[in-house]
């Protein structure tokens, strides 16, 4: 499965999917957040960081 799916359903499972909405642009996926829920930084954040990463494969 590719990363996008697995961020889905961590979202799915944490119950924050409701709180956000994916878009598809020109073969891009976006995750969007809500800017007046509380949590949007630090999740942005984290997503940030983990695109950092170095891809292992």
């Amino acid at each position: 499965m590719e990363w996008w799916v697995w961020l889905l359903l961590v979202l799915a499972v944490l119950g924050l999917l409701a709180l956000s909405a994916l878009t598809v642009q020109a073969r891009r996926r976006y995750l969007r957040f809500a800017r007046h829920w509380p949590w949007t930084g630090v999740i942005t954040d984290a997503l940030a960081r983990l695109e950092a990463l170095p891809n292992p494969g």
